[in-house]
């Protein structure tokens, strides 16, 4: 896992596998996105991450990802 913060877009990414070829993003709570590929969460993205820590909730509880490791 790798996480990275991008100060600019106050975003956060964590990628959970590399991935040469993403096949979708999925739009969670409109501050939250998950990247899918071959039907694995292979990444997760969230905007204003200090404002918006739920959305990880939310999209662990949804595609089965470990809540604390996100957190």
């Amino acid at each position: 896992m790798k996480a990275l913060y991008d100060s600019r877009a106050d975003a956060l990414q964590i990628d959970l596998e590399q991935v040469e070829l993403v096949d979708e993003d999925v739009d969670v709570t409109g501050s939250c996105t998950v990247a899918l590929a071959d039907g694995r969460v292979v990444g997760v993205e969230l905007l204003a991450p200090a404002h918006r820590l739920g959305a990880l909730a939310v999209a662990a509880d949804r595609y089965g990802l470990d809540r604390e490791a996100l957190e």
